[in-house]
């Protein structure tokens, strides 16, 4: 897998956030191995069904949003890398994350100019909206769930400026 190249003039990074590319991120294998999201940049409105044994996964796109795009996830990486750096470090986590956009756009090595926001939103948006359905084993057991990748978002932005 080729490494996504820094944005020019990216040379100091941020010392606050944990580095998306530089820590190893736990029990990802299922996400990266099976179709949970749609490899096309294009929005995806057929769902998508994964069957192996008697394990399934469905996999559902929303008719405004879409399906949540593999590019999607690297918002998901880069939010289970900072939880899993808070635990490292023997901090608290939660599950609510509280992070500026410039933060995970620059640690997900994407371009961070004003008009880069608004793929983020929408990015937010098809990671809340698309659903997913599964019978995945967990423990010895099987389990049935059904969930969104994104339980929500909230976005606060001065009203002046409108910075967020």
């Amino acid at each position: 897998m080729s490494r996504r190249l820094a944005p020019k003039g990216d040379v100091q990074p941020d010392l606050l956030a944990a580095s998306f590319a530089d820590i190893p991120i736990r029990g990802q294998r299922d996400t990266m191995e099976r179709p949970f999201f749609s490899l096309s940049k294009k929005p995806r409105l057929t769902p998508v069904e994964y069957h192996v044994g008697d394990v399934w996964v469905e996999v559902s796109p929303n008719s405004q949003f879409g399906m949540a795009t593999i590019w999607d996830a690297d918002i998901l990486l880069w939010a289970s890398t900072q939880i899993t750096e808070a635990l490292d470090r023997g901090l608290p986590a939660s599950r609510t994350l509280k992070f500026h956009p410039h933060n995970l756009l620059k640690s997900t090595r994407r371009d961070t100019g004003g008009d880069h926001y608004v793929p983020l939103r929408a990015a937010l948006e098809q990671l809340t909206h698309t659903a997913v359905r599964t019978n995945i084993r967990s423990n010895g057991k099987k389990k049935f769930a059904a969930f969104h990748w994104l339980e929500g978002w909230t976005e606060i932005t001065e009203e002046g400026t409108g910075e967020p």
